[in-house]
């Protein structure tokens, strides 16, 4: 017995009819006979007919219909995710450098007892050296060393709270990292719960997927996640070989990744002679193979090369007044600045191993679901891995390898494609239309697969790990997190709804504002959009409308926010992928005027000056902010300071009795007014250092001025 198909309109031939019928007097006097006989009527019939038509049609919607309609705009459910973890690798318990390979095999235990499989994602080279010294020094002020402990609930500033041109980070290591080493790894943890996350346009979600599927090139479409499948005749069978083989698996945050080329460029040292440690010609450069902090701007791996043979060795001792072990040097140099926000840092390690939450399977037969080990003559074959979900996957039917395709749209009654399932662990076959069936009794192996993902990958901190096959100690540096089952059709229709929202072409003024701060890889504070109506040029002549311009301020820790020409590139290009043909779209930075308030209060009796002191002082600098001042939002641009809002905040601060006395000075391009500062329409307010002074009751003066 079959399953009755679901009714979404339960409404008659007669009922729509007698609905549209009831109608017509409120839509016109003039149509006054409603018999069946009326020609009116007759065509009211018949789109009542059409209408029960389509109504059954929409009742036998199937899943394979919204999966359809989902590529169609660019959108497919998501595949369930591994988690990852970090690990540190006991540096006691290596002996001598060697290199963890990627898919090396780890386990861990779950709170519940489960065994859950892990594997190394990449390379890494594993060396017994002690990391002694973390040592930050910013240029021209005091080196001091930091608690590089993973018990430490603060974070460092790399090269200090300003990162100007000179600044150093210095590490400093109980034996030469390099001895019979041809490199040092190096894993940053970047301290970001006081910042914003850095901006995606489109979903934010990593996923882990194959680079490419073998044979098959693969176009994005404008949301995310999408593929959209196109059939790569040119492409070699050695390519597509290689890329099998190698299997690659990849993370992608968001349609357009997360990367941008920063201003900031940094140089690694090594100390060849620590008793001229301070002169620039006693550091050898060290050429860096990878980084994927791109350049402190996040955490990753950083990996070092060895100093060559024929270059200087490292020299040991102390540098930087520190007292204990002698140490060899290493230091990374700013020799560019322009972060907008000094790198801060959790930790900096060696020994760090990067593992995901899956299992590689090699020469696995697979089955059909009736236990059957070969192909039939039969369309749409299913065969089923012992594992599920399936990462990904590579199929040999007989002695032939075949393509993976994400459906059989574009596949002929020739091609040897399949379609994976990846949360069932599902391989399908064409039916001989839009896909060859296989030949009979064949058998499909899997010739290398891997599986693994959602939720159960997310284990806790505290759960015991070990390598097989290796005797290594390792301890987590986090939980295990990122693991998600995969993405039902209904989430993938609701993130379709939100990604239709999303403006991907910059029409508007929102429109605009909204690109430019969603540029991907960068924190973003505010961004204002104005059109320049007065700009000139060869254009203009023509009839055209004037320059966009758009004043963008970087998320950052410093009173004046300013970004930097990567930053400004990145914005401008950005907006250049995005805006209209016709528009001409200028960005830059704001300009800044500086505030100091002069205040002479008098104080209730029995409070603290000095707390009361501060207190005002952080009012005012919370107030005239240009990332949180104001209403919170910060300053608004162009807008003027009044000396009456000022006086307001210092009387509403607890404690204050009366305001006495209250004058602003600036700096920058301002004019000054009876109600107080007038700023430029791309000018900010920031705080200068305030200044208060406190009247005691009768007119005496005390405390003379607060800075």
């Amino acid at each position: 017995m079959g399953l009755d198909p679901p009714t979404l309109d339960d409404r008659s031939h007669e009922e729509l009819l007698e609905a549209a019928k009831t109608r017509i007097p409120t839509l016109t006097d003039e149509w006054t006979d409603h018999n069946a006989s009326d020609p009116g009527i007759t065509i009211l019939e018949m789109l009542a007919w059409i209408a029960e038509s389509d109504l059954y049609q929409l009742d036998r919607v199937t899943e394979v219909h919204v999966r359809k309609y989902l590529q169609l705009l660019g959108v497919q459910p998501r595949p369930p995710q591994p988690a990852t973890v970090r690990l540190l690798v006991d540096e006691d318990e290596v002996a001598e450098p060697t290199t963890i390979g990627s898919g090396d095999r780890l386990t861990v235990e779950d709170d519940t007892g489960v065994t859950v499989p892990f594997e190394a994602t990449t390379d890494q080279r594993v060396t017994p050296v002690d990391l002694a010294y973390v040592i930050p020094s910013p240029s021209g002020g005091a080196a001091q060393p930091v608690e590089n402990d993973l018990g430490s609930q603060g974070f460092f500033h790399a090269f200090g709270d300003r990162a100007e041109r000179g600044s150093a980070l210095y590490l400093g290591f109980q034996s030469n990292p390099f001895e019979r080493a041809d490199g040092l790894d190096l894993h940053v943890d970047f301290h970001e719960e006081n910042l914003a996350s850095p901006s995606v346009h489109g979903s934010p979600a990593v996923t882990v997927e194959p680079t490419r599927p073998g044979g098959v090139g693969h176009r994005r479409s404008r949301t995310d996640d999408a593929w959209s499948n196109r059939i790569d005749s040119e492409q070699s069978d050695s390519e597509t070989t290689d890329e099998t083989e190698q299997f690659p698996l990849i993370e992608r945050v968001g349609p357009n990744g997360a990367d941008f080329d920063p201003s900031v460029e940094l140089e690694w040292q090594y100390c060849t002679s620590v008793q001229r440690w301070m002169d620039d010609d006693s550091w050898a450069t060290l050429s860096v193979e990878q980084d994927k902090t791109n350049a402190l701007y996040r955490g990753g791996r950083i990996v070092l090369d060895a100093p060559s043979d024929d270059g200087p060795p490292l020299d040991e001792g102390l540098i930087l007044g520190t007292v204990g072990v002698d140490a060899y040097w290493v230091r990374c140099v700013v020799t560019e600045a322009g972060y907008e926000v000094p790198p801060q840092l959790n930790w900096i390690l060696p020994n760090v191993v990067t593992a995901r939450q899956q299992r590689t399977v090699r020469e696995e037969p697979l089955r059909r679901a009736d236990g059957g080990a070969r192909t039939t003559a039969r369309p749409n074959q299913e065969f089923v891995f012992e594992q599920s979900p399936v990462l990904a996957a590579t199929i040999t039917v007989g002695n032939e390898r075949w393509t993976e395709v994400p459906d059989f749209a574009a596949s002929g009654p020739d091609d040897t494609h399949y379609v994976l399932d990846r949360s069932r662990g599902v391989v399908r076959f064409g039916d001989g239309i839009t896909g060859t069936v296989p030949m009979a009794d064949q058998p499909v192996i899997a010739d290398r697969y891997v599986h693994g993902g959602g939720t159960g990958g997310n284990v806790s901190g505290a759960s015991d790990w070990q390598f097989l096959g290796r005797d290594l100690l390792v301890s987590p540096l986090e939980e295990a997190a990122g693991g998600r089952d995969a993405e039902s059709l209904d989430s993938a229709l609701a993130r379709l709804r939100r990604d239709l929202q999303r403006p991907y072409r910059a029409v508007t003024r929102d429109d605009v504002r909204y690109v430019a701060e969603h540029t991907p890889g960068l924190r973003f504070g505010r961004t204002a959009v104005k059109l320049d109506e007065q700009s000139t040029g060869p254009e203009n002549d023509h009839g055209a409308h004037g320059t966009i311009q758009v004043v963008v301020v970087p998320e950052s820790t410093r009173r004046r926010p300013r970004p930097s020409e990567g930053f400004l590139a990145a914005v401008r290009e950005n907006l250049e992928r995005h805006r209209l043909l016709t528009d001409r779209i200028e960005v830059k930075g704001p300009e800044y005027v500086g505030i100091r308030v002069s205040a002479e209060v008098e104080l209730a009796e029995g409070t603290d000056e000095n707390q009361r002191i501060q207190a005002i002082k952080e009012t005012l600098r919370a107030f005239v902010d240009p990332l949180s001042g104001f209403d919170g939002d910060g300053w608004p641009f162009g807008r003027p300071v009044y000396t009456s809002e000022l006086h307001e905040r210092i009387g509403s601060v607890e404690g204050v009795e009366v305001v006495h006395d209250l004058s602003i000075t600036a700096s920058g391009s301002h004019e000054r007014t009876h109600t107080g500062i007038e700023i430029g329409p791309e000018s900010l307010a920031y705080s200068l250092d305030h200044e208060v002074r406190i009247r005691r009751a009768g007119g005496n003066r005390r405390g003379g001025w607060g800075r």
